[in-house]
């Protein structure tokens, strides 16, 4: 039963720099660990991030807490991030073909990237009309396979203050 997990980045700055430059913030940090802690329940050995800063940080975050828990398995393979450019400034389609581009044999996923695609990527899989999605949010599907047409409802969880 594979899981997929969808994640909006931590809380970053708003320092003028450039978007794509923006970092996490302190708090953020904090945020993307708890996140990482939490995933460590799943077994996610694909992870995808957009380029920007502040999603490197948070999948780099969630690398850093999967693999401290999963390192004393005897299965252990440390994971890590890997880049996707398309998912910085995004369609909903981008998120899509990167969810069908998941080989089959992977157990779990996770993606982060930016709003309000990463929300409405989980809206329009799971017919489910969130009213918010904020940063250091993850949606968490548990699905009978990669091969599905419906996604079921996803567990969404918050991380912030």
């Amino acid at each position: 039963m594979p899981t997929l997990v969808l994640a909006r980045h931590a809380h970053a700055t708003h320092d003028p720099m450039p978007d794509f430059d923006r970092h996490l913030t302190d708090e953020g940090e904090a945020e993307a660990a708890l996140a990482g802690r939490f995933l460590s329940q799943f077994p996610l050995t694909h992870l995808v991030s957009s380029p920007a800063k502040r999603t490197t940080q948070t999948g780099q975050a969630v690398v850093d807490a999967l693999n401290d828990a999963y390192r004393g398995r005897p299965d252990f393979n440390a994971v890590e991030l890997q880049f996707e450019p398309a998912l910085y400034d995004a369609t909903v389609q981008t998120w899509l073909d990167t969810i069908n581009a998941i080989p089959e044999d992977v157990p779990g996923a996770y993606i982060v990237g930016h709003n309000p695609i990463v929300w409405e990527t989980v809206e329009q899989l799971s017919g489910v009309n969130l009213k918010k999605f904020k940063p250091s949010s993850v949606a968490v599907f548990r699905l009978p396979s990669w091969d599905v047409d419906t996604f079921p409802e996803p567990t969404v969880r918050y991380f912030g203050n």
